[in-house]
């Protein structure tokens, strides 16, 4: 009813298959991509188109067909054996064409390349189907995403079965080490063009895949669905690209030498990082060091690069100077991803131009170093050891390759057994030793000796004269010691300067005299405070004492009793009765931190107003005794007017109190200024003002008093006048008394009432 008969499904109908006969067959040019028998009941035929490989499914158990592996188009004929029908007759006989099958990836057919250099690579894939017929279409075949490459590199090598040798079984499945993967693309006709990476130099191994369904991910040739070419992968034969700049130096393990070639190739590596064996690319590659190569006249020395057609290529240059050189390289002028690379190139022989770092000072009595430099005919430094390591002279005939030579202020060479010259080499720089004499206030000259490769012993020249007594050293003191150092420390000091006086002397009793930095330092503790008062070395000297230090403990700012400790180079001394040292700390000088009592507002003229002083030093320690009243000043000055200046004294109370005297003789506005040893502590303001009169105030005048006297029974006037100091109020409510008294005549002083004090009448004259 449905017109279709689809065999296997169960969806053919018996009855209209058993109706049909060989002769409703026809032949039909045409091959549509069907994949079954078409029964076409409009016409009454069964329209039979056919592939190669696809089996005839019988209607009927009478109708048998069988495979047909010819390539297409094919005419192919069959009989209808089961109605009696002969091969060859018309009625009985149906001929039909056969077109290719689907398309196998197992059977097609890849092209490879012979040879290619790693990188991008590209093979074809000719589509056919498992007879060998050439798909040609894109009916029955596979889509481009549908196909998957996959290449192994050679490191996954394994063996196949039956001794069958092959690049490798590998994939997911197998764990391949690092597999890649390409993309195919369908050019037509039944064609492929795969894209992929090869990176890996060798016999790679390609497998290539498929699926009629898309493939939902890299399957590597296995999974469910998925058709694997051919029974074992194919070789990709690949070769190192170019050289790029991933290229490396190969340094070589041998000693250079100034004056000669270093040496040093070039390993050619492609951008995939395959070594690249074979030459021809030496123009690509140019080398560099740091510092540049040069030649005796300074002259720069180019580099020459050798192809030795191995992939290798040999770099040698000359040079004069003895360095670590740092050796890089640009391919195609790009920087290299790797290096740089150390080519080490020693000094050349030992030359006369060798030198020496004298040393301008030395230790009294002990061993000195200093650096011997053995130089090639280059001026470059020596550093390997050619001369030969410790060594020390036993007197003429010495082997020792360096001799050091010590000589006195009178250019006399000092014996063997005092001045103890040695020579070593040690971590690649030469040394020479000896020991000046043992007294600090000498001087010595040094020489040094050193075995050149031309001359047995040629001095090496300093002062440029093989006359000159060589180089002058200083002898000073070494560090200083316990036992031979004097020290200085008062029982009794003051707060805020407790200071150790220190003598230095090295072990052979050299006053060190700041020739060298002292190495004692001390510190102070007492019963208050837990932690220490620590102090470092100055360059004051103890009460001007040559050679001394003086140590200040200015921390100290408490009165008390405190421990002192020396200590020399960080341990303590133990001398007795200097360190440790029990010492008494009393308060400083009177100062600023006193306490100066208040002036009034206002102070009485012409009476004497007192101010007290309770004495304390910086740090505020009470002072309990005197003597310091000429450390404290007072100057009271009228700020309108310089001349005005009241005169102020300062009683020592000999308990570290003082008291401030000053009596104004004027009125007015007055400021005071307090200061302790030259440093003001304050400044006050306060007004004098006058309150009574008083007799000084006025003066009497008279023309008797003038004339020497009147006479007897004549009126003598007298007049009391105030003092400019009196207002006007003042002056008026002043009560003045007069009296006069007889003194007798004629030298005969008078007795009794004669003798009396008369008072007299005042009145007052023009208001005074």
């Amino acid at each position: 009813a449905d017109g279709l008969c689809a065999p296997g499904n169960g969806l053919c109908r018996n009855e209209f298959c058993q109706n049909a006969s060989l002769s409703s067959f026809e032949q039909y040019s045409a091959y549509p991509p069907v994949g079954d028998i078409r029964w076409n009941r409009t016409s009454a035929l069964i329209n039979d188109y056919r592939y190669a490989g696809r089996q005839g499914y019988p209607c009927s158990k009478n109708l048998n067909w069988t495979e047909i592996p010819e390539v297409a188009p094919a005419t192919h004929y069959i009989s209808d054996t089961a109605h009696g029908s002969t091969a060859g007759g018309a009625a009985t006989v149906h001929a039909y064409n056969v077109s290719y099958g689907f398309m196998s990836i197992y059977h097609s057919v890849t092209t490879v390349k012979a040879v290619w250099p790693a990188g991008a690579y590209q093979m074809s894939v000719g589509g056919r189907d498992k007879y060998g017929n050439i798909v040609k279409g894109t009916e029955r075949s596979y889509e481009g995403r549908t196909i998957e490459g996959m290449v192994c590199p050679p490191a996954t090598n394994l063996s196949a079965p039956n001794g069958t040798t092959v690049n490798c079984t590998c994939g997911l499945r197998t764990g391949c080490a690092a597999p890649r993967f390409g993309a195919f693309t369908r050019l037509g006709n039944g064609t492929y063009r795969g894209d992929l990476t090869v990176p890996v130099a060798g016999n790679n191994s390609l497998y290539i895949s498929a699926s009629y369904t898309s493939l939902t991910g890299y399957s590597g040739g296995f999974g469910a669905g998925v058709a694997q070419h051919a029974e074992w992968p194919i070789a990709v034969k690949i070769v190192p690209n170019v050289v790029s700049v991933r290229s490396i130096v190969v340094t070589k393990p041998l000693a250079y030498k100034a004056g000669l070639q270093m040496e040093f190739e070039v390993q050619a590596i492609d951008d995939y990082g395959n070594y690249i064996t074979v030459g021809g690319e030496a123009a690509n590659i140019t080398t560099f060091t740091s510092p540049e190569t040069y030649d005796y006249r300074k002259r720069f020395v180019p580099h020459r690069v050798v192809d030795l057609a191995s992939g290798r290529y040999a770099v040698t240059v000359e040079t004069v100077l003895a360095a670590d050189y740092n050796v890089s390289f640009k391919v195609n002028g790009l920087p290299t991803l790797r290096g740089p690379w150390t080519v080490v190139v020693l000094a050349a022989g030992v030359k006369s131009r060798s030198t020496a770092v004298y040393p301008t000072t030395a230790i009294a009595g002990i061993d000195n170093r200093f650096v011997i430099e053995p130089r090639d005919q280059y001026d470059n430094v020596i550093t390997d050891n050619v001369l030969g390591g410790t060594c020390t002279p036993t007197g003429a005939g010495s082997s020792c390759t360096t001799v050091v030579n010590v000589y006195d202020e009178n250019l006399a060479l000092l014996p063997l057994s005092s001045s103890k010259p040695w020579f070593e080499y040690v971590n690649q720089t030469y040394y020479g030793h000896f020991s000046p004499p043992t007294n600090s206030s000498r001087y010595v000259y040094i020489r040094v000796f050193i075995t050149d490769t031309d001359t047995s012993t040629d001095p090496i020249p300093i002062t440029g004269s093989l006359t000159a007594p060589g180089q002058y050293v200083d002898v000073i003191p070494g560090p200083a010691e316990f036992a031979t150092s004097d020290y200085y420390v008062n029982g009794t000091q003051g707060v805020g300067y407790v200071f150790v006086g220190v003598y230095p002397r090295d072990q052979f009793r050299n006053p060190c005299d700041f020739k060298r930095p002292s190495d004692f330092s001390v510190w102070a503790t007492d019963d208050r405070n837990s932690s220490r008062i620590e102090v470092a070395v100055t360059d004051q000297r103890y009460y001007g004492m040559p050679g001394t230090e003086t140590m200040v403990l200015d921390k100290v700012e408490r009165a008390g009793q405190y421990r002192l400790q020396l200590l020399l180079r960080g341990v303590k001394v133990s001398v007795a009765g200097v360190s440790p040292r029990n010492i008494t700390v009393i308060p400083g000088p009177i100062g600023i931190q006193s306490d100066t009592a208040k002036l009034d507002a206002s102070v009485p003229v012409s009476q004497t107003t007192t101010l007290l002083v309770v004495g304390y030093d910086l740090h505020r320690n009470k002072i309990v005794k005197g003597g310091e009243a000429i450390g404290i000043t007072v100057a009271i000055t009228n700020p309108l007017d310089a001349q005005d200046v009241i005169v102020a004294s300062v009683e020592d109370l000999k308990n570290g109190n003082y008291l401030i005297f000053f009596s104004p003789g004027k009125s007015g506005s007055y400021m005071m200024a307090v200061s302790f040893y030259g440093k003001e502590q304050g400044r006050q303001v306060f007004v004098a003002e006058l309150m009574n009169a008083i007799p000084s105030h006025f003066s009497v005048s008279s023309d008797a008093i003038a004339a020497g006297g009147g006479a007897a029974g004549e009126l003598l006037s007298f007049v009391v006048k105030s003092a400019d100091v009196l207002d006007e109020a003042l002056d008026l409510r002043t009560n003045i008394t007069a009296t006069v008294r007889f003194l007798g005549a004629n030298g005969v002083a008078p007795s009794g009432t004669a003798a009396a004090l008369v008072p007299l009448a005042l009145s007052p004259v023009n208001s005074l």
